[in-house]
């Protein structure tokens, strides 16, 4: 009883500020100038970034989870989808750790939503992907389908920076760097998206919950 009550505790807490640094981010000048840019909106401009994507994915899991009061995927499309949002956010919190944190760093209201985003929501997200995902049920050929996506996000936003000569991340500007280095940078980030892929099918068969038990029911 008092486990599934933390359990939906934390994530309500989770998700409630995932969505309040969600919607600050909306009125930040910087998605108002790209947005111009672009001739987006500011709210679409604000989803060019991977970052947004993955935490949108990963708030937009917690508030089905705290609606339906599901611990966990029931069946292989969930769970490969709860993967793969597994694995973005991860690697959110990861290159901004080794890479972003420093050339980004705001101030005010922008730190609120630059902590939740790159670091609260991956920290929690991950952990409870760890503690409530049932145990062994993961397979190493949905890895390749959990790189899909960030390939064809890289090939997009690359494109996108060609015709505006705006890059949303700094080791992607080919202007700056070079096509030989950005596509380096990419290989690398695909390469280390597969290793994180295959850690946390490493992970599953040791942690979760074993098959058969539910150690958040009431």
């Amino acid at each position: 009883m008092e486990r599934i009550w933390f359990l939906r505790l934390g994530r309500l807490t989770a998700v409630t500020n995932g969505w309040i640094a969600m919607i600050t981010s909306l009125g930040f000048h910087r998605h108002e100038v790209l947005g111009g840019v672009l001739g987006l909106s500011p709210a679409a401009a604000q989803y060019l970034f991977f970052t947004q994507q993955a935490n949108l994915m990963a708030i937009l899991w917690w508030t089905w989870a705290v609606l339906t009061g599901r611990r966990n995927a029931a069946r292989d499309t969930g769970r490969i989808l709860r993967g793969a949002v597994t694995l973005y956010i991860l690697l959110t919190g990861i290159v901004y750790a080794v890479v972003l944190c420093r050339v980004y760093a705001p101030g005010g209201s922008q730190a609120h939503v630059n902590i939740t985003h790159h670091v609260v929501t991956p920290a929690l997200f991950c952990v409870d992907w760890a503690l409530t995902e049932t145990r062994g049920g993961y397979r190493w050929r949905w890895i390749a389908a959990w790189v899909l996506y960030p390939l064809a996000y890289l090939s997009w936003i690359i494109r996108v920076g060609a015709r505006t000569r705006f890059y949303v991340y700094p080791f992607l500007d080919v202007a700056y760097l070079g096509a030989g280095r950005v596509a380096l940078n990419c290989i690398g980030m695909l390469l280390c998206m597969t290793i994180l892929g295959a850690g946390m099918v490493l992970v599953n068969r040791k942690a979760g919950v074993p098959v058969g038990r539910d150690m958040y029911t009431e």
